[in-house]
C-alpha cells in the first residue's frame, strides 16, 4: 500500500540518520555524543514508536483531512514516543516537520500529480500557501517552524552531496535553536566555523570534540537531514516507477487475461482514477463491496488480488451464456456507485451490457457516457478522484 511505502521511506530515513558515523555531537551506533540521556538503543526505540505515524499522516493528506487533525495525530504519537523512549525526546523535530512533509506528499497525490526532481520542491511549498499553514508563523518563525515555513528549504537545498556533508552544511548553514540552547549563540557561530572547516578537509575530529567539550548537539540539523533522505527516496521511488510502470502494467494485464481466459467466471474490480490504487482506505471499500457480491452470489472468490493496479476478486462460475446474461442484468445494480466493475465471461469473452440492452455506464461527475469521458478526458483525473474519495465516505458512514 502507498501509505506504508511512503512510511517505510520516513522510517528509514530516521535509521540512516541515527546510523550515520560519525556524526558531531549526535547519537550514533558508536556514541552518545553529547547525550547523557541519549544512547543508539533509545534512539532506535523512538524510531520505532512512530511506526504507524507516517502512513496516517500520508493518508491524512491524501483523505484530505485538516492540518490541525495531522497535529492532533501528531500529538498522540509523542506521547507513545515518550512512552517507548521512558520520556526522552528522541523524535519530536521529526513528528513535526518530518510528518508534515508526509502529509503534503499525500496531497500532491490527491491531486495527480507526477513528482520529480524539478518540481517536486515547487509543488510541496505550493501546498504550504493554504491559510491552514499561517498558524505556524503565529507561532514563531524559529527552529522546526522555520524549515517547514520555508517550503523545506534546506531539506531540498544539499540533495547532490552524501550524507555527512549534507549534515555539515546544515549545520553551518542552519539556525539551529537547539545548538544555541544547548551552548550558547557564542559556540554556536564557533560550530559553525568548525563545520566549514570540516567540509573543506573532510575531518570531523575537531568538531566532534569541540560538541562534546560544549555538550552541543545540532539536533535541528539532523532533523532537516532526515527530511532530505526523505525527499530523495520519494524523488527515486518516483523516477523508478515512472521508468518500469508500462512494463509492469502489460505483465499484470497478462497475467490477468491469463486468469479468465476459455473460463467462464465473475471479477470484480475497483475502479480509482489516478496511479494510487493501493490504499488501505480503498481496501476497505472493495472488501465492503465484495461482501455484497459474494452474498448475491452465495459464493466465495476463488482468489483475490491486491495489487498496486487495482483490486480484483475472481469467482468462477459454472453456468450457461443464457444464466450469465442474467447475471450480468442484475449485477448491473450492484455497480451503481460507479466504483466497481463486474465482469462477466462465458469461456472468456465477456458479456457486455450492450449484450444485455443495458444502459451503458455514466460517467461519475457528469451524465455522460463514460467511455465518451473518458475517450476525450473531458475531466481531470484528480476531480473523478475527489468524487470517488467522496463517494467512498459516504458508503462508510
Amino acid at each position: 500500500m502507498i501509505e506504508k511505502i511512503i512510511e517505510n521511506f520516513a522510517i528509514d530515513a530516521s535509521f540512516e540518520e541515527l546510523n550515520l558515523d560519525p556524526k558531531p555531537g549526535l547519537v550514533t551506533p558508536t556514541s552518545k555524543g553529547s547525550h547523557a540521556d541519549m544512547d543508539y538503543e533509545i534512539m532506535k526505540a523512538g524510531i520505532e514508536s512512530l511506526v504507524g505515524y507516517y502512513s496516517e499522516a500520508f493518508s491524512y493528506g491524501f483523505l484530505g483531512e485538516s492540518f490541525n487533525s495531522l497535529r492532533k495525530l501528531g500529538m498522540l504519537f509523542e506521547k507513545k514516543m515518550y512512552k517507548n523512549t521512558s520520556g526522552v525526546n528522541t523524535h519530536l523535530g521529526s513528528i513535526f516537520s518530518l510528518g508534515i512533509l508526509v502529509f503534503l506528499v499525500g496531497r500532491i497525490k490527491r491531486k495527480c500529480l507526477e513528482i520529480d526532481s524539478d518540481n517536486f520542491h515547487e509543488l510541496i511549498k505550493k501546498e504550504l500557501e493554504s491559510d491552514e499553514f499561517a498558524v505556524l508563523l503565529k507561532e514563531g518563525n524559529f527552529g522546526a517552524r522555520a524549515e517547514v515555513i520555508s517550503g523545506y528549504e534546506n531539506s531540498f537545498n544539499y540533495l547532490d552531496f552524501d550524507l555527512t556533508k549534507r549534515l555539515l552544511y546544515l549545520i553551518y548553514n542552519v539556525t539551529d535553536t537547539n545548538v544555541i540552547r544547548r551552548g550558547g549563540e557564542k559556540n554556536a557561530e564557533e560550530f559553525k566555523k568548525l563545520a566549514a572547516q570540516a567540509i573543506s578537509s573532510g575531518d570531523l575530529e575537531e568538531i566532534s570534540k569541540f560538541a562534546i567539550e560544549k555538550n552541543i548537539s545540532p539536533g535541528g540539523a539532523a532533523d532537516i537531514l532526515i527530511n532530505s533522505i526523505f525527499i530523495e527516496k520519494v524523488l527515486n521511488f518516483e523516477k523508478e516507477r515512472r521508468e518500469n510502470y508500462r512494463d509492469e502494467k502489460l505483465s499484470h494485464n497478462d497475467r490477468m487475461f491469463e486468469k479468465i481466459n476459455n473460463r467462464s467466471v465473475v471479477v470484480l474490480s475497483l475502479v480509482v482514477p489516478g496511479i494510487e490504487k493501493d490504499m488501505k482506505f480503498f481496501r476497505k471499500f472493495f472488501e465492503s463491496e465484495y461482501e455484497k457480491l459474494r452474498s448475491f452470489l452465495n459464493l466465495e472468490a476463488k482468489e483475490k488480488i491486491f495489487s498496486k493496479f487495482g483490486y480484483y476478486a475472481i469467482f468462477p462460475i459454472c453456468k450457461s451464456k443464457k444464466e450469465l446474461e442474467e447475471l450480468k442484468g442484475k449485477t448491473v445494480e450492484i455497480e451503481k456507485t460507479g466504483l466497481i466493475d463486474i465482469d462477466i465471461y462465458f469461456e472468456g469473452k465477456p458479456i457486455s451490457r450492450r449484450d444485455i440492452g443495458s444502459p451503458e455506464r455514466r460517467c461519475l461527475i457528469c451524465e455522460n457516457k463514460a467511455k465518451d469521458c473518458y475517450v476525450s478526458n473531458a475531466h481531470k483525473k484528480s476531480e473523478l478522484l475527489d468524487m470517488a474519495v467522496a463517494i467512498m465516505k459516504n458508503n462508510q458512514i
